[in-house]
């Protein structure tokens, strides 16, 4: 349930950085850390039980809504400069994912990999909780119950 719940919350963020993106007329590759925040968190809330687990797949589930923002994003520039819809784009690189790669190598900025390893590694430490260090604590106290 975490996991689907934080891939929906990692495409909303995509979509939504696809968007401002095709506004501003401007890569903004500083979103990625707000898919982060937003997959991370939602994998957080929605999650059960407290293993290192779900830090994986929050960062996993990151990493995918940076790719795909980054996609959409393209998508979303490529449809403003030529006039067509951002749903042809999509269709287009869907029926030809060859495109895709080339598509992606020739829009890297030099800071792609600085925002995307804070963005995975906010997911990761997001969807963790803080659980086992409160279960830690309550152990080593002493019991306050009245017999």
């Amino acid at each position: 349930m975490a996991a689907v719940g934080g891939l929906a919350a990692a495409i909303v963020g995509a979509m939504v950085w696809a968007l401002l993106a095709a506004a501003t007329n401007r890569a903004l590759g500083w979103m990625v850390i707000v898919v982060g925040l937003l997959a991370g968190g939602t994998i957080r809330m929605l999650g059960r039980g407290t293993d290192r687990t779900r830090g994986w797949v929050g960062a996993a589930v990151t990493a995918l809504g940076c790719l795909l923002g980054h996609l959409l994003s393209i998508c979303t520039t490529i449809a403003g400069q030529e006039g067509v819809s951002p749903l042809y784009v999509v269709t287009y690189l869907g029926s030809s994912p060859g495109v895709i790669p080339s598509a992606m190598i020739a829009t890297f900025h030099c800071l792609d990999p600085l925002f995307c390893g804070i963005a995975v590694y906010a997911g990761y430490r997001l969807a963790l909780t803080r659980r086992t260090a409160e279960r830690g604590r309550e152990s080593a106290a002493p019991s306050r119950r009245c017999s």
